[in-house]
């Protein structure tokens, strides 16, 4: 089973139609996770189902969002994402995604320490980076680093 971790893109504070401040991506952000998306493409696991999950945080699930329509995918919220538990999710993913990939939008904060929890390897993600892990067929709390993409070469790959 693969997990592949994606650092969501910069985003500002924006007013909604009833004046309620929404953190929303940049304009520039979505272009950018759209080019990013085409990049991750060539690295996902052919004949696999892949899912795309991400929490409830507004810029988080547009991200989640292009990534899965430029995938022809759905995405999926789980709260376990936005709280930094690593096991909770795990467990989730044993229960419900056991043979699939599965793209997890996020940012340092949390990519950092799970990479660091899976991999033993405190991994940097900026915007747009990502990497893919192979989860141990043993249990699911361990995993090797397949491959750590820098933002500028998710751009770049076609």
């Amino acid at each position: 089973m693969e997990l592949i971790f994606f650092h969501a893109g910069d985003s500002k504070d924006k007013s909604d139609k009833d004046g309620n401040t929404v953190n929303v991506l940049t304009r520039k952000a979505v272009q950018a996770t759209v080019k990013a998306t085409q990049g991750i493409y060539r690295l996902l696991p052919r004949k696999t189902k892949i899912e795309v999950w991400s929490n409830m945080t507004p810029h988080f699930v547009q991200t989640a969002e292009i990534i899965a329509k430029e995938l022809g995918i759905k995405n999926k919220f789980v709260n376990a994402i936005g709280q930094s538990d690593i096991q909770e999710l795990l467990k989730i993913i044993a229960e419900h995604a056991k043979e699939k990939c599965i793209i997890i939008v996020g940012d340092n904060t949390y990519l950092n320490s799970w990479s660091a929890q899976l991999s033993g390897i405190h991994l940097p993600f900026q915007p747009y980076s990502a990497a893919g892990f192979l989860l141990s067929k043993r249990g699911l709390s361990s995993a090797e680093i397949m491959w750590l993409a820098a933002d500028d070469t998710l751009l770049r790959i076609r």
